[in-house]
């Protein structure tokens, strides 16, 4: 009711926010998201939005509920610049675990489209992984080329073998050669990718 009262200001906004937190604290969803909602609508600007999302998506996922957890991330991503590659990577991680490679993989290519190098550099890795489960070697080549420039082990590893199958071996040593110089910060999978990949290449060259 006070917020109600005080529409579009200070005052009305810690209201709602207070309002949120207070329902928060006895387990009420419904109003947790009735409020979160009503903040949005009215203060679509407020600062504590993003905070609030994220909450809400950790709150869904403990539940269950993906279908809301990747609502509120995607939320969340669209009100919080600077946290935005890493938000959309995880609402990726999830349209995984739920089997929709399709969607996955756009929200994957979104979060690859921001700025933020090591955030990007994980969903770049998640497509990479994902793309690999179920694409041909030319269609892991088409998604994933844009992105060459990249150091990414495991989308380098990923490239690589595409080329390979597709018998470009001067780009698959490329990119196992990338994945070779990171083998610091490499997984053990993304590293024997690369390893066989390179034995495959000196064999058909010694033949």
């Amino acid at each position: 009711h006070f917020a109600e009262q005080n529409p579009q200001t200070d005052v009305g906004e810690r209201a709602l926010v207070n309002a949120f937190v207070a329902a928060r604290a006895v387990g009420d969803t419904a109003q947790v998201y009735e409020m979160a909602n009503q903040l949005a609508r009215q203060y679509p600007a407020s600062k504590q939005l993003p905070g609030i999302y994220n909450s809400l998506a950790q709150t869904a996922t403990s539940r269950f509920e993906f279908d809301q957890a990747i609502d509120f991330l995607t939320r969340a991503a669209q009100v919080n610049e600077a946290q935005r590659t890493r938000i959309l990577a995880a609402a990726a991680g999830l349209q995984v675990e739920l089997g929709r490679a399709s969607k996955a993989e756009s929200t994957f290519k979104a979060a690859a489209a921001q700025p933020d190098a090591p955030a990007r550099d994980t969903a770049l890795a998640g497509l990479a992984i994902l793309v690999e489960k179920d694409k041909s070697a030319s269609e892991i080549i088409s998604i994933l080329k844009p992105y060459k420039d990249s150091p990414e082990p495991e989308l380098q590893a990923r490239l690589g073998l595409a080329y390979l199958a597709n018998g470009d071996d001067v780009e698959a040593e490329t990119a196992f050669s990338k994945v070779l110089v990171n083998q610091d910060t490499a997984s053990a999978e993304s590293l024997g990718r690369a390893h066989y990949g390179m034995a495959e290449i000196m064999r058909s060259t010694l033949q």
